[in-house]
C-alpha cells in the first residue's frame, strides 16, 4: 500500500496530537507515517473520518499500538494518502477518545475508563487540540516572518527548491475559485490553495480578480503595487510591470489593483476577451494560475469563468451560503458552453465542528452534491486565519510554528492535482479552445 506523499514535518514544530486532530477532520483514508530522530521507522496510523482505523508498531497492533507511538520519542511524519482496502478492520476508536486515553494513561498509569456520549462531547470543547486551535489565541512566535512581497517585478519564473519533485498536469490551467456568496473564504482559500501547489513543485501565479484587492490586504501589501490586473485588461499596463514575486521562489502575484483606481465601469463593461488574452498569456508563464473571482457569479465573475479551464467552488459551512449555493451552478450554466470551465470539486470552509448547524452542512452537501464532486479536505473556522491576517501573512507562512491546521492546505492541493491529472485530457482541449495554444 504504497500512497500518494501529502505532507510532512518535524515534530520539534509541530505536537503530534494537533496533526492527529487535523487529519481527522479529512474524509481520505490517511496513513501517518512517524520516525526516529534517526530517521528509523517508528510505526504508522491509519485514519479516516474522525477515526483511527489501525495503528502499527514492530509487531504490535491496535489500541496498543496507537499508544506506544503517541509516547514513544517520535521526531518526524509523512502523510500518506492511500486507497480504501477492500475490507478494513472495524475502527479502534475516534481520534478525540484515543488522545483522551492516552492522556489519562500518562497521568495515572493504564485506564480503560470510557466516557459516556456527554462526557466526551464536553471533553472536545474543552481540550481536544483541534478545538482548542479553533478557540485560544494565537501564541508569540520566536521567529519573525519576512514580508510576503520580497521580490519586485522578477525578470524570471521562480525556480522549484532542489530536492522537490514537480508534480504537474499535462499542460498550464487556470483555476478560479469562486463561490455565489460573499465572505465564504475564497481570497483565503485561493492564497492558501496557491502555496500548497508550489509546495508540490509547481510553478503557481495567483491572479486577484476582485476590485476590492482582497489577496493583497491578506498579505497587507497594497501600498506596493504599481500596476495591477484592471490595469492591463484596460491596455494601461503591461503583464511584467503587474507580475509581483514572493517570497516563495515559484509562487507570483498579480494584485487587481495598481497606484490608481479604476473607473466604476471596469466592473460593468464586458472584457471578457481581455481576460481571455491575460490568462491565456498567463497559462504560458506557470503550470497553474489560480484566480480570486468576486463574489458572485456574474460581471467580473461570469467573464473570468469564461476564459478558465477550471473553477473550484467554495461553499461556507453555514446554512445561509448552503441555501444560496445553487446559484453556483446556475452561473456556470449561464457561462457559453464551449468556453465553460470544467468543475474541478466543491471545497467545504470554515467547518465548525462543535456546531451541529455546521456539520449538518457538511452532511447534506455530502447528501445533494454530485458524487465524488465534494472535496475531502474540508478547512475548519480557525483563529489561526486572524492572527495570520493581522500579521499580513498566509496561514501556510504564518511564523516558525505554522498552526497545524495550514497542512490541511497541503492534502487540498494534493486532491486539486490528483483531479487535474484525472482531467488531463480535458485540460489540453480546454486550453486549446478557451486561452490558444
Amino acid at each position: 500500500m504504497a500512497g500518494i506523499p501529502v505532507m510532512e514535518g518535524n515534530l520539534a514544530e509541530f505536537a503530534l496530537a494537533d496533526v492527529l486532530g487535523v487529519l481527522g477532520l479529512s474524509r481520505q483514508y490517511t496513513r501517518l507515517e512517524l520516525f526516529f530522530r534517526d530517521h528509523e521507522p517508528a510505526g504508522s496510523i491509519f485514519l479516516k473520518s474522525g477515526k483511527v482505523v489501525q495503528a502499527v508498531t514492530g509487531t504490535t497492533m491496535g489500541r496498543e499500538a496507537f499508544m506506544e507511538l503517541i509516547q514513544a520519542p517520535v521526531a518526524s511524519f509523512r502523510v500518506m494518502r492511500v486507497e480504501m482496502p477492500a475490507l478494513i478492520p472495524e475502527p479502534i476508536d475516534t481520534v478525540t477518545s484515543l488522545l483522551m486515553e492516552a492522556a489519562e494513561r500518562e497521568d495515572d498509569g493504564p485506564q480503560t475508563t470510557r466516557m459516556d456520549s456527554h462526557e466526551e462531547a464536553a471533553f472536545e470543547l474543552r481540550v481536544h487540540p483541534v478545538f482548542r486551535a479553533l478557540t485560544e489565541d494565537a501564541h508569540d512566535r520566536a521567529t519573525p516572518v519576512a514580508p510576503f512581497p520580497a521580490v519586485t517585478n522578477p525578470q524570471s519564473p521562480g525556480t522549484v527548491k532542489s530536492g522537490m519533485r514537480p508534480i504537474a498536469p499535462s499542460s498550464a490551467c487556470v483555476l478560479a475559485i469562486a463561490s455565489p456568496k460573499g465572505g465564504a473564504g475564497k481570497t483565503t482559500v485561493a492564497l492558501n490553495l496557491a502555496l500548497g501547489l508550489t509546495r508540490r513543485g509547481l510553478d503557481v501565479i495567483l491572479v486577484d480578480g476582485d476590485i476590492n484587492g482582497d489577496v493583497m490586504s491578506a498579505v497587507d501589501a497594497r501600498a506596493v503595487a504599481d500596476v495591477g490586473v484592471f490595469d492591463v485588461l484596460l491596455g494601461k499596463g503591461r503583464i511584467e510591470d503587474a507580475l509581483r514575486g514572493t517570497a516563495v521562489p515559484n509562487l507570483r502575484i498579480i494584485p487587481s489593483l495598481g497606484a490608481v483606481f479604476p473607473s466604476a465601469a471596469v466592473t460593468v463593461d464586458d472584457h471578457t476577451e481581455a481576460w481571455r488574452e491575460l490568462l491565456g498569456n498567463l497559462g504560458r508563464r506557470a503550470q497553474v494560475v489560480v484566480v480570486d473571482t468576486p463574489a458572485g457569479m456574474f460581471g467580473t465573475t461570469h467573464q473570468i469563468l469564461g476564459a478558465s479551464t477550471h473553477v473550484i467552488g467554495v461553499l461556507q459551512a453555514e446554512v445561509i451560503a448552503q441555501r444560496s449555493f445553487t446559484m453556483f451552478s446556475r452561473g456556470l450554466e449561464a457561462v457559453d458552453q464551449s468556453a465553460r470551465p470544467v468543475v474541478l470539486g466543491i471545497a467545504l470552509n470554515m467547518l465548525q465542528p462543535g456546531s451541529a448547524e455546521s456539520v449538518d452542512v457538511l452532511a447534506r452537501a455530502c447528501a445533494d452534491l454530485p458524487e465524488r464532486i465534494l472535496f475531502d479536505t474540508a478547512i475548519p473556522r480557525s483563529s489561526a486565519f486572524l492572527h495570520a491576517a493581522a500579521e499580513g501573512v498566509p496561514v501556510m507562512l504564518d511564523g516558525a510554528e505554522p498552526a497545524a491546521v495550514s497542512f490541511l492546505f497541503d492534502t487540498l492541493a494534493a486532491e486539486v492535482l490528483d483531479r487535474l491529472r484525472s482531467t488531463a485530457t480535458d485540460i489540453g482541449v480546454a486550453r486549446e479552445a478557451v486561452l490558444g495554444s
